[in-house]
């Protein structure tokens, strides 16, 4: 991947906090998809809860996603 795509990936990807334990990809997936095409979903965190990244298929879908 080029720094350009890598730039252009980061302005598609959400950060998403305060996850509980239980919160899964496909959860992610789920409650994301109604603002657009979800690309890519990772988890990360620990017993605890934790944080995930939402990457969209567009900038202005992940745009959309922040603004609702």
């Amino acid at each position: 991947m080029s720094l350009t795509d890598t730039a252009i990936e980061e302005r598609r990807t959400l950060y998403v906090g305060r996850l509980s334990n239980t919160a899964t990809e496909a959860n992610l997936q789920h409650a994301f998809s109604r603002c657009g095409a979800v690309t890519k979903v990772k988890l990360r965190g620990s017993h605890k809860g934790g944080f995930g990244f939402v990457t969209f298929a567009t900038t202005e879908e992940a745009a959309g996603a922040l603004a609702s």
